[in-house]
């Protein structure tokens, strides 16, 4: 049975074998070889390293970063608070300078003491 299983499909099973012998030998030459040297390999593999540096410096580089727009936002917030008060601080004195126009002697009198007290 066999015997006969073999005469019958010889040719395909000789193009298998010989397709599996060339995928073999190409698969073998390919990662034996690869077309390099060895030199050129050793030149890659120092590239490999000052990449791999390259990146840890990017990486701490990146961290300094964030922490830099942390305390830039801490001081955005810090200005507009003050901008905030510095406003609220002029609408009041204008208010009061408004008021003053209307004042008469005595009133401006105690205005400009009391302002002065303090």
């Amino acid at each position: 049975m066999l015997k006969n299983l073999i005469l019958n499909n010889y040719k395909t099973l000789l193009k298998f074998i010989l397709w599996a012998s060339i995928i073999y030998a190409i698969a073998y030459y390919v990662s034996e070889n690869n077309g390099m040297s060895n030199e050129e390999k050793i030149k890659i593999d120092s590239l490999n390293n000052v990449i791999l540096k390259i990146q840890k410096d990017q990486l701490r580089l990146d961290s300094t970063i964030v922490e830099f727009n942390k305390e830039i936002d801490k001081i955005d917030n810090s200005i507009g608070k003050i901008k905030s008060q510095k406003n609220s601080k002029s609408n009041e004195y204008n208010e009061k300078i408004n008021r003053v126009n209307k004042f008469n002697d005595v009133e401006l009198d105690n205005f400009f003491s009391d302002r002065y007290k303090n």
